[in-house]
């Protein structure tokens, strides 16, 4: 048996079909969009409440490893990608000497010339 599409049937033109919804339509929607906020915060508290009673309790890690391994490790690991980056870095300066010339390094004449600071 072939299926067949059913339509809406055609509405004569009238003064409420010149906006998209109806105000039955977007007070439905405005009902629906409350319920939907009221079922979200009461799934929101139960379920943090349930997480709360079965987790255990979060303290922070206090251990040698934390306290002063951690940085020991993120300096040396800075330095050896500092030596690794070296050439690059004296590369690209001196690439950047060549086309732009002396100073490498932005400097200003303003203050010199005014002696004072450059906030106004």
């Amino acid at each position: 048996m072939k299926r067949q599409l059913q339509t809406k049937p055609e509405r004569a033109n009238s003064s409420r079909d010149a906006s998209p919804h109806t105000s039955t339509e977007s007070s439905n929607d405005e009902w629906i969009r409350g319920e939907v906020a009221d079922a979200a915060r009461i799934l929101q508290e139960r379920n943090l409440a349930h997480a709360n009673a079965i987790a255990a309790p979060v303290s922070p890690a206090n251990g040698i490893y934390v306290r002063y391994m951690k940085r020991i490790l993120d300096i040396a690991l800075s330095g050896v990608a500092l030596l690794i980056t070296l050439p690059i870095n004296v590369v690209l300066g001196a690439l950047t000497f060549h086309d732009v010339g002396s100073p490498l390094f932005f400097t200003s004449n303003d203050r010199e010339k005014t002696l004072s600071p450059l906030i106004s």
